[in-house]
């Protein structure tokens, strides 16, 4: 089933980067396939993001590593790399606020399940900070994700005391600690990917 779905929107290679080691559930394999169709969209709308420069770095930073993280051993999870920088709370309101006024929001288009809902809004506001991240000469990814609760998706980040915080790409609101936040912000998946 996962190879059918992957070939057939045209990321058959995503799946040898995933690296996918999933234990077989249908919910894991259904947020998976959600997963995976969202880069393809993801890909498309990245083409039409404006990336501001964002002098990350010029931020106090710190590196991460989720594979040692006993807070993101309790979740389902895909974690693609090994290290990633994080940056002090405050730093990252700042950035989150203008990576959504200047890439997320503009780009967002008028909602539509299945083609522009949750899922899409996290993806974008991941890949818009990820792409910042890339515009400077970082060793590693930068510590946000995307997570879903099996009903919602929005983002997750780290800061540099290892808090992981909840955040709503679709509104610029950080909703609590990863944890403690109730539905639909219950996560169940957290994918760090780059």
């Amino acid at each position: 089933m996962l190879e059918t779905s992957l070939t057939n929107c045209g990321y058959r290679n995503d799946a040898l980067l995933l690296d996918l080691e999933y234990k077989d559930t249908q919910i894991q394999r259904e947020q998976l396939d959600k997963a995976l169709i969202t880069v393809k969209y993801t890909r498309i709308l990245a083409r039409s993001l404006v990336i501001p420069d964002l002098h990350l770095e010029e931020q106090e930073k710190t590196l991460w590593n989720p594979w040692q993280d006993e807070d993101i051993q309790t979740y389902h999870r895909h974690l693609a790399d090994y290290y990633y920088y994080t940056f002090p709370y405050e730093e990252w309101k700042k950035l989150l606020t203008e990576i959504y006024n200047v890439s997320v929001k503009p780009a967002q288009i008028k909602w539509k399940k299945e083609l522009s809902d949750c899922d899409n809004m996290a993806e974008s506001m991941h890949y818009a900070m990820q792409l910042a991240a890339r515009r400077t000469d970082f060793e590693h990814n930068v510590a946000i994700g995307i997570a879903w609760s099996g009903t919602h998706a929005y983002n997750i980040f780290v800061d540099n005391d290892g808090v992981k915080w909840v955040y709503e790409p679709q509104n610029n609101k950080i909703k609590g600690r990863l944890g403690e936040t109730k539905d639909p912000f219950d996560t169940k998946l957290l994918l760090f990917i780059g």
